[in-house]
């Protein structure tokens, strides 16, 4: 009975070494390949199983000694592999504003071109003549603006090609939107505003999200400023929670004085909006171009 008893310890004091053999293999291979999220899991299985033999006790400083061993974290340098994360946007500023009226349309945009606290223009306006008459605005990523504003113009010329007159408004905003709808699983990073007259000669303005979706508005703001913007149009133009609203429509004057009272407050809030204004004033007659200076610090 007592040969047995021994015997059944022996047994036991042997699966115990044959259990802390292996853990520590495991141990040593997953830091040699710096897998941390197995090392939890080990550390979690040593710490149960740990106090089946007084000999074979491993604590918990023991553990995590080892865990925080020496050579075994994440430096550049060595021939391990290092995972490294990269995202294909990256967000460069800048506003957009766009007020239309019963026979013109108002679209500007800041000049400054810059990411994180870097300024890399001063002197780039978001804003874009496609045609006599459609002015697109747009800001976000700028390499995806160059993109999208590359494909817009050769489609354009194709259509004027084939068609031999020029595209519409309207349908410049339809093209656009199933031109960004294309693009649905890997979107322009841009915010787009499209203003210009529409077949009747009357003031259009179109806003844009990312994948397509768009809709005429009067008024619309866009950009790392939008947020403030467009409440003091709501107000302005939208006439809302104005007690003492303005008689009679919105001329091109006052459009143009709304709109630079827009950015020289949204400049004193905004990094990412200043150094210069450029307006486009869109009528039957074309399109007359005018800049104003905004703080550049």
């Amino acid at each position: 009975m007592n040969f047995n008893l021994r015997g059944r310890k022996k047994n036991k004091l042997m699966v115990c070494t044959i259990l802390h053999c292996f853990k520590s293999f495991l141990l040593f291979y997953f830091f040699s390949y710096k897998q941390e999220v197995v090392y939890h899991v080990i550390f979690f299985e040593i710490r149960r199983n740990s106090h089946c033999h007084d000999g074979l006790n491993i604590t918990d400083s023991y553990i995590m000694s080892v865990l925080a061993a020496p050579g075994l974290g994440d430096t550049y340098g060595s021939d391990r592999p290092k995972e490294v994360y990269f995202s294909p946007y990256a967000q460069n500023g800048g506003t957009t504003l766009a007020v239309a009226g019963n026979d013109f349309s108002v679209i500007a945009s800041d000049t400054r071109l810059s990411e994180g606290f870097s300024i890399h223009s001063r002197t780039n306006p978001k804003t874009v003549q496609l045609t006599g008459n459609t002015v697109l605005a747009s800001c976000g990523f700028f390499g995806d603006v160059l993109t999208l504003v590359k494909i817009l113009k050769a489609r354009l010329k194709i259509y004027e090609q084939d068609h031999h007159q020029k595209m519409s408004t309207t349908a410049i905003s339809a093209m656009l939107s199933t031109m960004l709808y294309h693009k649905r699983f890997f979107p322009y990073y841009t915010d787009n505003i499209v203003a210009g007259l529409d077949n009747e000669g009357r003031g259009c303005v179109y806003s844009f999200d990312p994948v397509g979706s768009y809709e005429r508005e009067s008024f619309r703001a866009g950009g790392s400023a939008s947020s403030m913007m467009q409440p003091y149009l709501d107000n302005r133009i939208g006439h809302r929670n104005n007690p003492n609203p303005p008689k009679g429509p919105l001329t091109k004057e006052q459009a143009v004085k709304l709109i630079k009272d827009a950015f020289i407050a949204a400049t004193e809030r905004d990094i990412y909006t200043g150094d210069g204004v450029v307006i486009h004033v869109i009528t039957k007659d074309g399109i007359e171009t005018e800049s104003f200076g905004l703080r550049n610090d």
